[in-house]
């Protein structure tokens, strides 16, 4: 038995005797302690065994897992995770992301499913006590911190506006896990459960971390290229999710009884003749509607873009009947600037004025 074991036998004992040159002696030997196992002469100094009792239960609840640790491992970090699996399911199925090809769809489910797995393992490494339990959670603190920084360099290089609800939840990706870091580095009982001197990074936090990043870097790139150039990014999109998007988007701007629709390959915009205007179209009023579409850089862009996803896009005069008046679509030879097939417009008026139908073959000619 070494003097360290005996001497919590003498520490308790009301026979204890310090001495300065020697330290804590049995008053009735006068000597240090010299018995194994158990002393034969001790008795209990109650009052500070009674103190040494409440020391140690208080040190076993510092040592359990409860309070702001509790709080932190299953409401942050555990609904959080809850929140961003709903978050995921939604965002792919109905949400921007839909549109997207399935690249994109495949990095943003291991962006997810990273942050997943690193919240899990949070959990499970401070239940285990495992060395790494606090590397996980700042891990998974440092996770959150590059999910916002995301967004906001993403919405700068988009140039899209942020909505209140976005600036709030921009702040919690910072402020949120800068408390909880702090924390983590703060806490007696987080170091009482996982004492400093015992903690490591293991290779299997720095890997979730390296796919998360990368997964987020990716993500990044991507919705930027083909905000700002779509036209040379169409391989990130799937076409038939894209064009259904673009079609709702038409038919919540458009008003007075206009309306966009899908009809086989070809996207149609439907725009109704007011009474005052006339009924019918000439064959050189169609012409001057055609010219007055190409002078537009943004729609023969928006031709181009959807000619590229294998739609076109056709534009259609109706009367207040709902008959076809005139419709315009631009062809393939055109998009490449060949010369146009002027059979493909179809002039709907049937009693055409002879003399207006001259001055249109003489104007061509």
């Amino acid at each position: 038995m070494n003097r360290e074991e005996q001497l919590k036998w003498c520490q308790l004992c009301q026979r204890r005797k310090m001495d300065m040159s020697q330290g804590l002696l049995c008053s009735l030997t006068g000597a240090k302690a010299d018995f194994e196992g158990e002393c034969p002469n001790f008795e209990a100094d109650m009052p500070v065994v009674k103190e040494r009792q409440e020391e140690a239960k208080e040190e076993g609840r510092k040592s359990t897992i409860g309070g702001w640790l509790a709080f932190f491992l299953y409401f942050v970090i555990g609904l959080g995770c809850l929140a961003s699996i709903f978050k995921g399911v939604l965002e792919l199925k109905s949400g921007d992301m839909s549109i997207y090809g399935m690249p994109m769809k495949l990095v943003y489910v291991m962006y997810i499913a990273s942050a997943v797995i690193a919240a899990i393992s949070t959990i499970a490494a401070f239940h285990n006590r495992r060395t790494n339990a606090v590397s996980w959670a700042r891990t998974y603190m440092v996770m959150i911190i590059i999910d916002g920084l995301v967004f906001v360099i993403g919405s700068i290089l988009i140039d899209e506006p942020m909505g209140r609800g976005d600036v709030r939840s921009i702040i919690r990706s910072f402020i949120m896990p800068i408390v909880w870091l702090s924390y983590l580095s703060l806490s007696e009982r987080v170091q009482n459960v996982i004492p400093p001197e015992t903690r490591t990074w293991g290779r299997l936090e720095k890997i979730i971390f390296g796919v998360y990043t990368i997964a987020a870097l990716s993500i990044l790139y991507m919705s930027v290229s083909f905000a700002n150039n779509p036209q040379d990014n169409l391989h990130l999109v799937d076409s038939d999710a894209f064009v259904r998007e673009y079609v709702r988007d038409m038919n919540a701007e458009m008003d007075g009884g206009n309306t966009c629709y899908i009809e086989g390959k070809k996207i149609y915009m439907n725009y109704v003749m007011t009474e005052t205007e006339r009924d019918t179209l000439s064959f050189l009023e169609k012409l001057l509607i055609k010219s007055s579409f190409e002078e537009s850089p943004e729609y023969m862009e928006e031709v181009r873009k959807f000619n590229s996803l294998g739609y076109s896009l056709c534009t259609r005069y109706i009367n207040q009947d709902g008959d076809v008046m005139c419709e315009i679509e631009f062809t393939e030879a055109e998009l490449k600037g060949e010369d146009a097939d002027t059979e493909e417009y179809t002039d709907i008026e049937e009693d055409a004025d002879t003399e207006e139908d001259t001055d249109v073959e003489l104007l061509i000619e």
